[in-house]
């Protein structure tokens, strides 16, 4: 006589299922995790690619219409302080409180600023710009890795002076910058070096590099760096 055989699943059979069922779901979710932390990764870098054209463009740009012949502006606190012709760029080598470098420059520029890109026909676009990292208030500080921001600052050639700084412009090209450093080309040493604009560097240097460190929004450290050469005057061999 034979034996009727049931229809369903073993408990053995069930078991097995489910084993497979698991590993396929685990299986899945690695593969869902990899692809969505490389997409991660990929985005991160195109950030950054992104604000790497775009601060070399920019600072490049204006780096090229620095100007020697026109002196820099006096200082705010100081307004009888004259400089000289040569005297219109200032390189200045600084620390920021987390070691990096924080160097600054000052120089002038010709046809450029944003109210000469605005209106041209009624703007000289002699202006003096200043680059420089600054905290900002506003911001909770990290305590992992702080980070600054790279200020742009403008001020229109003009007298009288108190007139120019009023109506300076000051505004962050970006605000994740670790820090910012500066070196200019000695032509007549061939060297590269950290300060300008002191007695022995005066003019403009033949080429200028700079450096921003910076964090990606991962938080994965980059250097942007780009060298721009200037309308220096060329040393005579």
């Amino acid at each position: 006589m034979e034996s009727n055989k049931s229809g369903g699943f073993t408990l053995l059979e069930v078991i097995l299922a489910i084993v497979v069922m698991t590993i396929m779901l685990g299986l899945t979710y690695t593969s869902m995790e990899s692809i969505l932390r490389a997409k991660k990764v990929i985005e991160d870098e195109q950030e950054i690619e992104r604000l790497e054209l775009v601060l070399v463009r920019r600072l490049s740009r204006e780096f090229q219409l620095a100007y020697s012949g026109i002196p820099r502006l006096p200082p705010q606190d100081d307004l009888k302080t004259r400089y000289s012709a040569s005297e219109s760029m200032l390189g200045e080598e600084g620390d920021m409180p987390n070691g990096q470098p924080g160097d600054a420059i000052t120089f002038v520029a010709i046809s450029a600023g944003q109210v000469f890109l605005e209106d041209k026909l009624s703007n000289t676009g002699i202006v003096q710009i200043k680059y420089s990292l600054k905290e900002d208030p506003e911001r909770e500080p990290r305590e992992d890795y702080p980070v600054y921001s790279l200020v742009r600052e403008e001020i229109p050639f003009e007298r009288p002076f108190e007139k120019a700084y009023a109506k300076a412009i000051r505004f962050p090209l970006m605000d994740f910058a670790e820090g910012f450093m500066l070196e200019y080309f000695d032509v007549e040493k061939e060297v590269w070096v950290r300060v300008w604009g002191d007695e022995e560097h005066k003019d403009l240097p033949a080429m200028l590099r700079f450096s921003i460190f910076v964090r990606t929004p991962e938080g994965k450290p980059k250097k942007i760096q780009a060298t721009v050469p200037l309308r220096a005057k060329r040393v005579q061999r």
